[in-house]
This record gives structure tokens, sequence and C-alpha cells, in this order.
């Protein structure tokens, strides 16, 4: 069952990395990056939207970001990245990992993985779980960081990455 959102503070406060020369910070989103992610998410997922016949739904997007934890990776220009998490029992959720089309294929969905699976290991650990289209290219990616199949649907996968506490391997 999905908890309320935790705000937690990416994974000690602050998190950053430079990717050439730029300086890019990972924050907990605030209501004024509501609209800028919520752009980058529409605009990454229209073709798959466009090609199960679906139409974008602004409202549904607004409620599952006020149900989960929301960071974003700031360049200062604007919005890198947009990560959503949401809190199970269980396990914990990668709702969104959308990445602005000029910074793709430049480490930062894998700097980002990493960061919510620091997160689930300071809360159980708890795996990390996804759901990805069939026919998206990240799923090669969510494949090489360690998730698997568990299970599909029509259009779409179920992931999941077990994680290891520090110190010991992944089961």
């Amino acid at each position: 069952m999905p908890h309320a959102p935790r705000s937690w503070p990416a994974p000690s406060g602050h998190a950053s990395l430079h990717l050439d020369r730029t300086p890019l910070t990972l924050r907990s989103m605030t209501p004024a990056d509501l609209r800028d992610a919520e752009r980058l998410v529409h605009d990454n997922m229209r073709p798959y939207l466009a090609d199960q016949g679906l139409a974008w739904d602004a409202e549904q997007f607004r409620r599952r970001a006020a149900e989960a934890d929301n960071y974003v990776l700031m360049a200062p220009a604007g919005l890198v990245a947009f990560l959503s998490l949401l809190h199970a029992d269980d396990h914990l959720h990668v709702r969104e990992l959308q990445v602005s089309a000029p910074f793709r294929g430049r480490g930062i969905g894998t700097w980002l993985i990493r960061h919510a699976e620091a997160l689930a290991r300071e809360h159980g650990p708890k795996p990390l779980r996804l759901n990805v289209l069939k026919h998206n290219p990240a799923r090669r990616l969510y494949r090489r960081l360690g998730f698997r199949v568990t299970a599909e649907t029509p259009t779409g996968l179920v992931m999941e990455k077990r994680l290891a506490t520090i110190g010991q391997p992944a089961p």
C-alpha cells in the first residue's frame, strides 16, 4: 500500500555532479517545479502514448505527483531530469525517471537510479520496482543496472531490483 510522500531529501541532502563543467543539483521538487516536470514527462512520453492510442492526462500526472516523493535535477539553465518515487510497504517504486533529451545517454539515468537505491537501502533495504513500456529504450538501462522482469502486461514490463545492504551481496 502506498504511503503519503515523506519529503525525504536526496541522499545526504542535496546531491550534485558536474557534466561537461555544468553543475547539476538534485533536490526535492517544489510546487514551482511542477509545471516544468509535467512538461518534461509529457514531452518524453508523447510518442509512447500516441503509439498506445492514449492521450496525456495532466490531472492524473498532478495526482500521482502529489502521492510521491519527487526530485528534480537542475542545471543553471533549468530542469535536466525528474525522479518520482512512491514508498510502498514492501518496495520503493520508481514511478517516473525522465531525462531531458539533450542530457540523455550521459549517465544521468544511472546516477538517478543509484540515488533511488540509496534511499531504498536507508529504509529497508527495499527492492526497487518500476514499470516500463516494452518498446521504451530505457528498459535496456534498467536491465544493465540489474533490474529483472517480474511481470508482463500487453504493453509493458514490471521490473524489480533486489538490493543488498551495504557490505552484503544482492539476493
